[in-house]
């Protein structure tokens, strides 16, 4: 009988990985494994970006938040945290904008117009680019009673004083919860012959609020006596309380200062700013209802129907509250909402979404309907899907991916469903308990893709990116990196980029025009599906593999082969080079076998390489 003509099998390279159906019916497109490759050709596989070092100086340690502020006159400042500190892009470096952190908490950014608002649950505040000022919210009515001391750095020129000797006269009264003002104190000298200057501190003592009530705020009012003051003089003395001052000029201040949730404690007042404080006594509150204390600092923000929302308070796991209509600082006490308080579960993130305000926690996630206080309704969405991190949620083309710890959840407004089965065994990985507040989620908009920073095999960091490509529906692994922070952002570059800080505290930038990480070669996979072209029971000599690939003028790249056979990856049946010069390069081999697969692998740190597909030369040899 004569022997039967040679057959030739070809393959795309087009598809993602499949690691949850099995090898037996993986569709020609599909892989079981692709590292450091995507779809960004059409019909094939391609490097991903490299990246280089854009930012060496002024970060040490894990970079835990990166954002880009940009104003509406084009104006572009680029922030960053670590552990213990708030910094701003420089010149080439990080210089400090604020320091002094111990939580070690990623830091939150949103956009509010032309200010930039942020929050890591240890500081909250807003920064023009010039001026960054603390922001917080209205703390939960708690006591009947109040005493402590209240501390400043007080300022002559800022108190309009131009001449000495002079005494300072404090009196105060209490904001109760449902909003009655308590009567105020008779003004007392501190310290007899102190002058102003000397003055660092007085004593607030003894106000009782009636029973079922709380203090929300205490009103402090700062009186300076002596012989004259600058023409920025706002108003008269108040005779019902100097009466015997005749003939000399009394200038007041007024100062807003809210409780920490004891009964005795110390305030610190650190910007005290009196031109913009003058008031009559008689004016009573005005401001915020400001606590700055961390208990009740939000970690996440977001804006959302022309309104700042603050959430995930150590001391109210399950709150949310919003401001007012444009005015991102003023938060009413009421305006809160609590998230299924009785499930042990705590808020993990915000995001506002198609009009909508999502808050998710790490088992459900939840939405406010509503576009006023007076129609808000909070509705649960699902108890099944939540989400692990606020910095692991991306939105793209009316779609809102989130990182759940059983996958990537993908919803539409109104249902939703996990999109991360076809490699679930890699999800199944995934340390769970690091990925709490360190997974992180970008849009790379310009390559249609979703990248999510994980930690797997029991790594604290994120050592494994997980990229969903939501054109192709497809998926491939990038490592390599590990990114603790990663943002789109433009700043110094000609277009934006996408930016990612490190454990180390550099801040580096992706780019396509790079073929190396950092310098370095990057290392590239491709493992193909098992095939049996002529069926399960006929054992096939293969003898040849064509390779399609990218050519590289003047230099030879080297894609090593890895062969195995009948869906058994763990014994190599041959092992060869194939080179990047010729189109269809060629290399004969010998395998036989009912099913075949082969593994490329490919590292340079100069070269691009784009694998378009193959083609498989086998014979019959017998039915077994």
């Amino acid at each position: 009988m004569a022997q039967q003509k040679r057959a030739d099998t070809n393959y795309r390279l087009f598809g993602g990985i499949n690691e949850k159906t099995s090898k037996y019916t993986l569709t020609d497109a599909q892989s079981t494994d692709i590292r450091n490759m995507d779809f960004n050709t059409p019909n094939a596989l391609s490097k991903r970006p490299g990246y280089t070092q854009i930012v060496t100086g002024g970060l040490t340690g894990p970079v835990t938040g990166l954002y880009e502020f940009e104003k509406l006159n084009g104006a572009s400042y680029i922030v960053a945290s670590n552990a213990t500190a708030l910094f701003y892009y420089n010149l080439g470096t990080f210089d400090s904008l604020r320091s002094g952190f111990s939580s070690g908490q990623p830091f939150d950014f949103a956009t509010f117009t032309n200010r930039l608002f942020l929050a890591n649950g240890e500081f909250a505040g807003g920064w023009d680019g010039q001026t960054l000022l603390p922001l917080s919210v209205p703390c939960p009515p708690r006591l009947s009673t109040f005493s402590g001391v209240i501390s400043y750095s007080p300022s002559a020129v800022a108190f309009g004083i131009t001449g000495t000797p002079f005494q300072v006269y404090v009196s105060y009264n209490y904001l109760r919860v449902d909003g009655y003002q308590g009567p105020l104190s008779p003004p007392s000298p501190q310290t007899p012959g102190d002058t102003f200057l000397n003055l660092t501190q007085f004593r607030v003592s003894g106000f009782s609020v009636p029973s079922g009530y709380g203090i929300t705020a205490i009103g402090i009012y700062l009186t300076a006596r002596g012989p004259s003051f600058d023409p920025f003089d706002l108003g008269p003395a108040n005779p019902n309380f100097f009466p015997t001052f005749s003939g000399q000029i009394v200038h007041e201040a007024f100062r807003f200062v809210t409780f920490v949730p004891t009964s005795t404690a110390t305030l610190t007042i650190t910007e005290f700013d009196f031109p913009e404080l003058f008031t009559d006594l008689s004016k009573g509150f005005s401001g915020q209802l400001f606590c700055f204390i961390a208990s009740y600092t939000p970690k996440y923000i977001e804006i959302g129907n022309d309104r700042l929302w603050f959430s995930g308070f150590s001391s109210a796991p399950s709150g949310t509250f919003y401001s007012e209509v444009g005015e991102p600082e003023y938060i009413l006490p009421e305006s809160i909402f609590e998230t299924r308080t009785n499930d042990g579960d705590r808020n993990t993130g915000l995001w506002f979404f198609q009009d909508e305000m999502h808050i998710f926690k790490r088992k459900s996630f939840h939405k406010i309907v509503g576009d006023s206080p007076d129609n808000f309704i909070q509705v649960e969405i699902s108890t099944e899907y939540g989400c692990l991190s606020n910095k692991a949620i991306a939105e793209y083309d009316n779609m809102l991916l989130f990182l759940d710890e059983k996958g990537v959840v993908e919803y539409n407004g109104s249902s939703w469903r996990i999109i991360s089965q076809v490699v679930e065994p890699t999800m199944r990985r995934m340390n769970v308990t690091a990925a709490l507040e360190k997974a992180v989620a970008v849009h790379y908009a310009t390559r249609n893709q979703i990248w999510f920073g994980i930690p797997v095999d029991g790594s604290t960091v994120n050592n494994l990116t997980v990229v969903y490509d939501y054109l192709l529906k497809a998926w491939t692994f990038f490592d390599g990196f590990r990114p603790t922070a990663i943002a789109p952002i433009k700043g110094p570059l000609s277009q934006k980029e996408m930016w990612f800080g490190d454990a180390s505290g550099i801040v580096h930038y992706f780019s396509p025009s790079f073929y190396a990480d950092n310098g370095v070669g990057m290392s590239l996979k491709v493992k193909t599906k098992f095939d049996a072209p002529r069926g399960e029971n006929v054992e096939n000599a293969f003898r040849r593999l064509f390779l399609d690939v990218n050519q590289s003028s003047g230099v030879t790249g080297t894609v090593n082969v890895n062969v195995v056979r009948n869906y058994d990856f763990s014994t190599v049946q041959a092992t060869f080079a194939i080179y990047q010069n010729a189109y269809q390069t060629r290399r004969d081999f010998g395998v036989n076998g009912r099913s075949i697969a082969f593994e490329f692998n490919h590292n340079s740190a100069s070269l691009p390489l784009t694998m378009y597909g193959f083609t498989v030369q086998h014979r019959f040899i017998r039915n077994v």
